[in-house]
């Protein structure tokens, strides 16, 4: 991906963060020797941070295969032709839980970890990502249940 295609896809994301007042901090450089980066060396270009409930971090990678990682817990793979969208559809509120039982998140959904949580961003794309039994925010509370 060249720096160019980059860019754009920052500016996007400025401009999505903007349309919902939550725009990012500013992208800060990768450090690929920082030991406790969970990309040490994975081809990360670009992070752009959205503050806020729920927290975002969009880490641009230079393959185009790109990771949303919300509440620093659950990391969405994406496409780069999905970055935007998906971080639109979080911003928005619309993701759902799916799975977790009729009307409500059942003790056995968190337990057994039956759960998952999903952003579609057109209706044949959708990118799920499973609850870990142990992650638990008034964001994740917040999310319409799918059943």
């Amino acid at each position: 991906m060249t720096a160019a295609g980059i860019g754009d896809v920052v500016r996007a994301l400025w401009e999505t963060g903007a349309r919902h007042d939550r725009p990012p901090e500013p992208t800060p450089e990768a450090d690929p020797w920082e030991d406790d980066d969970p990309y040490p060396t994975g081809g990360v270009v670009a992070v752009v941070l959205f503050a806020g409930r729920p927290s975002i971090a969009v880490r641009l990678a230079d393959d185009g295969r790109d990771v949303v990682t919300v509440e620093d817990v659950l990391n969405f793979d994406v496409p780069r032709r999905d970055t935007v969208a998906v971080v639109d559809e979080i911003l928005s509120g619309r993701v759902r839980l799916e799975g977790a039982g009729a009307g409500r998140l059942t003790v056995r959904s968190r337990l057994f970890g039956s759960a998952s949580v999903a952003v579609h961003v057109a209706d044949d794309r959708a990118y799920r990502v499973q609850l870990p039994s142990f992650f638990w925010s008034s964001w994740v509370a917040a999310l319409r249940i799918e059943p």
